[in-house]
């Protein structure tokens, strides 16, 4: 379900571009040292752009450093140095991915339950290791994929009611440990960014799991149909309405100095990254795309 969330490079400029990369390399870096080398493998976009939010909410301004990495070893590139708002989000999103594995070991059939249940047994001592620190987020999403897997199994043709589950979800975890102010502008944009990316997947899974006889609210609302011209434009419309809305929330963050690129890349994300991301999936739904997920 994550991946979604990115910049839309050509847009960014130089700065703005080095900053993204710096942050990306920071939150691998943070995971690294939060829950070991393995947990590297749970690194993608969602949480980088997570992580601008939690920086952009707080009076932090990130500082780097060039360091040299095992998958780029010999030139030095700008990396992110440790900061709360990264080493969350790199815990939270060693939670999600166990979680996630530990749902598909029991929904998924064959081969992919097989990976599941391999990545589960990988990702179970590294949960243990965040629960000392991060227990209420473990429980806030235990309890949400539960519920929604709930709502999921009662098959109704709705799309809206297991997108507020996953949107809750996610609003609770981006606004946790916040203060009274910052909780309630991050669980704002974490609902919405929540709906959004429960959406966009159902939207990019809608022929596989049409083949393959699986659960998507599209399938059930759609009487099983293709998804023609005007069904992706309905999509389409009410992934722009999320935007809007994770917009309005973050239009009452308070931009301190030293964040300018934070909130200018934020921007870019969500004007350009994520429309580009939407359209990319409803053209290509049910085609092959590059699924570029790392830098």
């Amino acid at each position: 379900m994550f991946g979604y969330v990115k910049p839309y490079s050509p847009e960014l400029r130089v700065r703005e571009n080095e900053c993204y990369r710096a942050l990306y390399c920071g939150l691998c870096r943070s995971l690294k040292h939060c829950t070991g080398q393995v947990s590297r493998l749970t690194l993608n976009y969602d949480f980088v752009f997570a992580a601008l939010l939690r920086i952009a909410s707080s009076d932090n301004a990130p500082k780097y450093k060039a360091r040299r990495c095992v998958v780029h070893p010999l030139t030095k590139r700008p990396c992110a140095e440790r900061t709360p708002e990264l080493d969350f989000c790199a815990r939270v999103s060693v939670l999600l991915s166990y979680h996630k594995a530990d749902d598909d070991a029991r929904d998924e059939k064959g081969a992919k339950r097989l990976q599941a249940k391999l990545l589960r047994q990988l990702l179970k001592g590294m949960r243990r290791r965040v629960k000392k620190q991060l227990r209420k987020a473990d429980d806030i999403i235990a309890d949400g994929l539960t519920k929604l897997a709930e709502i999921e199994g009662q098959g109704l043709p709705s799309v809206d009611l297991p997108a507020d589950c996953f949107g809750e979800l996610m609003g609770r975890l981006l606004s946790l440990d916040c203060d009274a102010t910052q909780r309630r502008i991050l669980y704002a944009a974490g609902f919405h960014l929540g709906r959004w990316l429960y959406i966009i997947d159902a939207a990019d899974d809608f022929e596989s799991d049409r083949e393959k006889g699986r659960f998507n609210p599209f399938l059930l609302l759609y009487n099983r149909d293709k998804l023609d011209e005007a069904k992706r434009s309905d999509i389409l419309n009410a992934l722009t309405a999320e935007l809007i809305e994770l917009e309005a929330a973050l239009d009452l963050l308070t931009q301190d100095a030293g964040q300018g690129e934070i909130f200018s890349i934020i921007d870019n994300i969500l004007h350009l990254g994520m429309p580009h991301t939407a359209h990319m999936v409803l053209e290509c739904n049910g085609k092959e795309r590059k699924d570029d997920r790392s830098l």
